[in-house]
Parts: C-alpha cells; sequence; structure tokens
C-alpha cells in the first residue's frame, strides 16, 4: 500500500523494536452503539464496562436511558504492554438491581495489530456457564497511538488524535499504510 507522506520515517525505524516499551503505545477505544438489547425482555438504562486484561484497566460508558440500542460515542485510552491479550466489552442494564448482564463480547489484540484502525460490530454472547436472555450487536472502534507524548483524549477533543498521528515519529508500517483512513475515523 501507499506510504503515507506525513511520516518523515526512514524504513529502518520501520523494522526496529517489535515489542513496545510500556506506556509507548496505547490502543484508543471508541465505544460507538449498540442495537436491540435485553433479547424479548428489553432494556431501560443500558452501559458498558470495558476492561483489559493486562495491564488491568477498566472503563466504563454513561448510562444511557430509556432505550435498547444506546448510542454512546465515548473514547477510551488504555496503556498497552506485551502481555496484553485481549479486552473484555459487558454490556448492563442499570435500572434492574442488582444490575442485569446484557452480553459480553470479546476482542483480541493480536487481531487488532493486524488490522488496526477498524470498525468492529460484535455479536453479544452470554456468559460462560449462565443462561442469560442476550441480544443484540455492540459497534466498537479502535486506533493505536504511538509515541510518548499522547495528549489526554475526551470525546470533544478528538482533533488531538490527529495531531499525534501527523507528528513525524517512528512508527510502524502498518499504522503509515492505514493513516489516511484513521485521521478521519473519529470525527462524529
Amino acid at each position: 500500500g501507499n506510504i503515507s507522506p506525513t511520516f518523515s520515517s526512514t524504513p529502518n525505524h520501520l523494522t526496529s523494536g517489535s515489542r513496545q516499551i510500556p506506556g509507548e503505545k496505547r490502543l484508543l477505544v471508541k465505544v460507538v452503539r449498540a442495537a436491540q438489547l435485553g433479547a424479548s425482555q428489553g432494556c431501560a438504562e443500558p452501559y458498558c464496562v470495558v476492561e483489559m486484561d493486562e495491564p488491568p484497566q477498566k472503563n466504563q460508558t454513561a448510562v444511557a436511558k430509556n432505550t435498547d440500542s444506546p448510542q454512546w460515542d465515548e473514547h477510551f485510552l488504555f496503556d498497552l504492554s506485551p502481555n496484553t491479550a485481549e479486552l473484555l466489552f459487558e454490556i448492563y442494564d442499570h435500572s434492574v438491581k442488582p444490575n442485569k448482564f446484557l452480553g459480553l463480547g470479546i476482542v483480541g489484540v493480536e487481531e487488532l495489530l493486524v488490522n488496526p484502525s477498524q470498525r468492529q460490530i460484535i455479536s453479544l454472547q452470554s456468559r460462560p456457564y449462565e443462561s442469560d436472555p442476550v441480544s443484540g450487536t455492540l459497534t466498537v472502534e479502535f486506533l493505536f497511538i504511538e509515541g510518548a507524548d499522547i495528549p489526554n483524549i475526551s470525546g470533544s477533543q478528538p482533533y488531538k488524535i490527529k495531531e499525534t498521528l501527523r507528528s513525524p515519529s517512528p512508527a510502524t508500517n502498518r499504522l503509515n499504510v492505514t493513516n489516511t483512513m484513521t485521521t478521519s475515523t473519529f470525527q462524529n
């Protein structure tokens, strides 16, 4: 594919250091929306918990009101380590006490490294050994960010991500190839 001219990295940067120093590489996760939650019973106040296995990190979206197809559009930044294996997404209904489980999805980080900067629609599953009434899908987006001086990203300032991507820094070839796509991924 075309190597984007916005990076000035020389090829020898691209092959060095396949394992990143912790803190060097981060994963930006955008929880976009869910659809048709709650099976036949529906749901009232869904929210999504995003959990990384290693290093352990957990984030949670806002609670949506009176819908089984919430639109969250929330960004979360996760630190990565060489041992990071997967991200777990769990959806619950806040209106039920204890909060009712609505479904889960798991995304492997290896899979994301092969196809960075992408949107995935995850079919929600029930928990192991449980017969939860689960239905629907979760839409998420992923973006790998490299470099030490990464700005704090909130939903209101997605433009900072683009500044980071344009700065000349050693980047993997994969990031170069997909750079033209990544700059527009998080605008809405």
